[in-house]
């Protein structure tokens, strides 16, 4: 179980880069920020030659690549936050042991345990 002060930093830290989060995704473009996904990139109109047009081209797709990454992150600290109004916060999701706090101040979004992450990943 987190100490209440470290909850309410974590907890805080989580609210602060879901809004950064949802800014940065409004500055690439339109959409819902309260649906996974729910963003589109814009297609900026740069001209009319052959030019401007491939450049239209490289600079979307250089968005879309971004607004994934950021639609992602979003995602994580929108379960981190559901994770702390119901309770579960902080408990691994695959053995069900305490997080170190450690690893929560470095990665606030963490939902396993550095044990179980690292089985995980081989």
């Amino acid at each position: 179980m987190l100490e209440k002060a470290l909850f309410e930093e974590l907890q805080a830290f989580i609210l602060a880069e879901k809004h950064r989060l949802e800014g940065e995704l409004g500055l690439l473009g339109e959409g819902n920020p309260h649906v996974t996904g729910g963003f589109d990139t814009k297609w900026e109109d740069l001209g009319e030659n052959e030019e401007d047009n491939a450049t239209e081209v490289a600079q979307y797709e250089s968005n879309l690549g971004v607004e994934r990454e950021l639609e992602s992150r979003l995602k994580e600290m929108k379960a981190a936050l559901a994770r702390l109004e119901d309770g579960t916060y902080g408990a691994c999701a695959s053995c069900g042991q305490d997080i170190n706090p450690a690893r929560l101040k470095v990665k606030p979004e963490a939902i396993y345990c550095i044990e179980c992450s690292e089985k995980l990943q081989r």
